[in-house]
């Protein structure tokens, strides 16, 4: 589904990869039995992957004149809004399947940009669950 010969796709595309791969590794440094703070990390990272998997997929969308100004929309109007960014590919004629609106519910449910701000611990099932999604998400819009 995306478009990677167009060097702005790849570019967020490799972010989402690169966010993946380290929630990956700190999942794996998360506690079996007790909540941590690991797991925030894991958490805010997963929204990462999934918000740059779809921003790369809304880029794949247009022509390449028009990746500059998308990529602006990103940073004053889409921001950060997972459901707007869904809103948006729905318009231009990708269709979500029910599965994937419900994992993109539930990382747009645990994660938002102001974790930054507010680490706080989380049990390892549940930051499971929110990689998970994520990681669905991330293969979904490779085409995978």
């Amino acid at each position: 589904m995306l478009n990677l010969k167009f060097p702005e796709v790849r570019r967020i595309y490799r972010a989402a990869v690169g966010h993946h791969d380290a929630a990956r590794s700190l999942l794996g440094q998360c506690p079996e039995k007790t909540p941590s703070t690991r797991g925030h990390e894991v958490v805010y990272l997963s929204g990462y992957v999934a918000e740059c998997s779809l921003k790369a997929l809304l880029v794949s969308q247009f022509p390449r004149n028009k990746h500059s100004d998308v990529i602006e929309r990103f940073k004053s109007e889409v921001k950060h809004n997972l459901e707007r960014l869904r809103a948006e590919l729905t318009t231009k004629g990708v269709h979500f399947p029910k599965n994937l609106q419900e994992l993109l519910r539930r990382v747009h449910a645990s994660w938002n940009s102001e974790m930054r701000y507010d680490v706080r611990t989380w049990r390892r099932d549940i930051v499971e669950r929110v990689f998970d999604a994520a990681e669905t998400l991330l293969d979904w819009t490779r085409g995978g």
